[in-house]
């Protein structure tokens, strides 16, 4: 039991029990096999949700204001009003009972039972990534329209499209043209992190959505580097640069390369080392005065471990340090630190945590994982490149007492 749901039942609070209901509703393709189950004495495989909307009843039924057509249901709003129950020949004429249509798989027919006004039900379509194809076109047309079979999905005013995609293109739901550009800027205006938008980007770029990448990227590369502008203190070119840089990286992963797109080729700008000194370096004095000001206001644990970690990153000696304390007592806040320090000497440091919510309390922190492909603990690892000049003897003592 987790300590959220222990404070809901000692609060009283019912948590196995939710109002309104909700039900997922799965979608699959024609030729899947995903979905079907066999029981151990019958081997007539069971019908899916989607399968017994395309076998639901005909004829009409009153919602408690009018009179409706089963046939213009859509596929979520069907299980909103109407629930599935075994066939009992009992139920048969019961009022709000209703037989399924016979259907492909000659799987039996079920009772359709009208759900209960006074009790409001919900349902919810699963969602499904633009990467997964037809998928997620078939999707979009069960959120449409109405349907009482596959190939009456792909059937748009007569003619019936060889694809859900064409059919979605057919019905005006996606332009053929400027779907990617809809796409990347329903992800902008739903607040996606630049990071996420990269991963969209390459996405829509190895599942052939965009027409012309190097239009989607001018349109959009100021969104995609935001991260990275800002950590070059607003150069917009060094900032997509780095994009472009971070976009290749992910397309190799595909087998291909920006060059397969049109892409602009990114600008080399040195090795990793010398990338993350250049990132750091506008920042020296600041960092200079930010451990200034702390060091006032250090306690003398505090103080003792930042000169233990001083000297023997200034003396190039190996150091294993663990550090332990209550929340509250100012971990965190030496970490940081020690990190500025490190930093306004021209070094690297390394600051990584277990989770990325944790990674985000240092500046420039990343998880133990992405960074060093370990299992997660935390730590800080200093680099010493051997471009930098030694340090002065007159740096040693820069922040001692």
């Amino acid at each position: 039991m987790t300590a959220g749901e222990g404070g809901w039942r000692i609060l009283g609070y019912n948590v196995t029990q939710k109002t309104p209901s909700v039900t997922t509703l799965p979608i699959h393709l024609p030729n899947s096999l995903h979905h079907e189950q066999y029981h151990r004495l019958n081997s007539i495989p069971t019908l899916s949700n989607l399968e017994h909307y395309f076998a639901r009843p005909e004829g009409t039924f009153f919602d408690g204001i009018d009179q409706r057509y089963f046939k213009n249901l859509c596929y979520a709003e069907y299980f909103v009003h109407f629930r599935l129950l075994k066939f009992d020949r009992a139920n048969v004429g019961k009022p709000g009972y209703f037989l399924e249509c016979p259907n492909e798989r000659g799987a039996p027919a079920m009772h359709v039972v009208q759900c209960d006004p006074k009790r409001p039900h919900l349902s919810r379509i699963q969602s499904v990534h633009a990467s997964h194809g037809e998928l997620f076109y078939l999707r979009s047309l069960l959120l449409s329209r109405p349907a009482m079979h596959w190939t009456d999905l792909r059937t748009i005013n007569g003619t019936i499209h060889p694809s859900f995609q064409s059919a979605c293109v057919a019905l005006g739901i996606f332009a053929s043209q400027n779907e990617a550009q809809f796409c990347m800027r329903e992800a902008v205006d739903t607040f996606r992190t630049p990071y996420q938008l990269r991963i969209l980007f390459i996405h829509l770029l190895t599942n052939s959505c965009v027409n012309t990448p190097l239009q989607l990227w001018d349109q959009f590369r100021h969104k995609i580097s935001k991260d990275f502008i800002l950590d070059a203190m607003g150069d917009v070119e060094r900032g997509c640069n780095e994009a472009l840089i971070q976009l290749g990286s992910f397309l190799q992963g595909h087998g291909k390369h920006l060059s397969n797109y049109g892409l602009p080729q990114p600008i080399p700008n040195g090795d990793e080392v010398q990338r993350e000194l250049r990132r750091w370096a506008p920042q020296a004095t600041l960092f200079q005065h930010q451990v200034h000001a702390a060091w006032s206001t250090f306690n003398p644990e505090q103080r003792d471990i930042f000169l233990r970690v001083q000297f023997a990153i200034l003396n190039n000696e190996p150091l294993l340090m663990f550090v332990d304390g209550k929340a509250g007592c100012g971990k965190t806040f030496l970490v940081n630190v020690l990190c500025a320090w490190v930093r306004a000497l021209g070094r690297i440091v390394l600051p990584t945590a277990t989770s990325a919510f944790a990674a985000q309390l240092y500046p420039g922190g990343k998880t133990t994982h992405s960074t060093f492909g370990v299992s997660p603990y935390s730590f800080i690892r200093v680099f010493y490149p051997e471009s930098i000049n030694q340090v002065t003897a007159s740096a040693l003592h820069l922040f001692a007492p």
